[in-house]
């Protein structure tokens, strides 16, 4: 009679017991205000409240969203990104060019993008 002794104790509740906890700090202030004003985090921010700014506050908004719009010009990035790589691809294409010529037959240049393994790091196959 082990089985039902432990298996099912008179005195366990296995975790369904209902626990009286206190109210928490939003609950408590939202009684307090009564529901009637909105709560600071509610309320939408006007940006744009640049009237009630002293003029050092302005000029230092002026300047945060030039380098804001500066750091976060993606599209300008992008452009000139592609520019670049046209630029390299040209010049890709005329080294091709100038290297068809006669120099090309002796065989492979020495500006080729992968460099030569040096003999040192040949992997040994001797056992």
């Amino acid at each position: 009679m082990n089985i039902i002794a432990t298996f099912h104790p008179a005195d366990k509740d296995y975790g369904h017991m209902k626990i009286e906890e206190s109210q928490d700090a939003l609950q408590l202030r939202l009684i307090r205000l009564g529901a009637e004003q909105p709560l600071k985090a509610m309320e939408q921010v006007d940006e744009d409240d640049e009237e009630n700014m002293t003029a050092e506050q302005l000029e230092a908004h002026r300047q945060f969203e030039a380098k804001r719009k500066s750091h976060y010009n993606e599209f300008y990035a992008v452009k000139l990104a592609r520019q670049l790589m046209e630029k390299d691809e040209e010049l890709l294409e005329a080294e091709s060019e100038e290297g068809a010529g006669p120099s090309s037959a002796a065989g492979p240049s020495s500006s080729s993008a992968e460099p030569a393994p040096a003999p040192d790091s040949a992997p040994s196959t001797s056992s």
